[in-house]
């Protein structure tokens, strides 16, 4: 009866070791996905893209602050004066007032 108790020990004992690949395995699956471009592709015509796609790291709106101008704003998230226009069309740029908030 020793003999038996001692095989099942030594056949469970690869089993622990199971858990923590399955593990690795998965986290490695979930880098490769993450680091994989999405399934669209890039246009391959000049059609123009988001502007906030083109600016990494650039939020989708701006919240107005105190002596905020456009330029000021521009110098911050790194759209230009023109592109912040075309995108706050109904936005009077000479008289920004504190708390309006603005595409980017």
């Amino acid at each position: 009866m020793v003999g038996r108790v001692a095989a099942v020990r030594l056949r469970g004992g690869g089993v622990r070791f199971l858990a923590p690949v399955a593990l690795l395995t998965v986290a490695a699956a979930c880098v490769v996905l993450a680091a994989s471009p999405g399934g669209r592709s890039a246009p391959s015509s000049g059609a123009p893209r988001a502007t906030h796609a083109a600016v990494p790291g650039v939020a989708p709106y701006w919240i107005v602050r105190p002596n905020d101008t456009y330029s000021l704003i521009s110098a911050k998230t790194g759209l230009t004066v023109a592109q912040l226009e075309a995108l706050n069309p109904a936005v009077n740029p000479f008289s920004l007032n504190p708390g309006e908030r603005l595409k980017l």
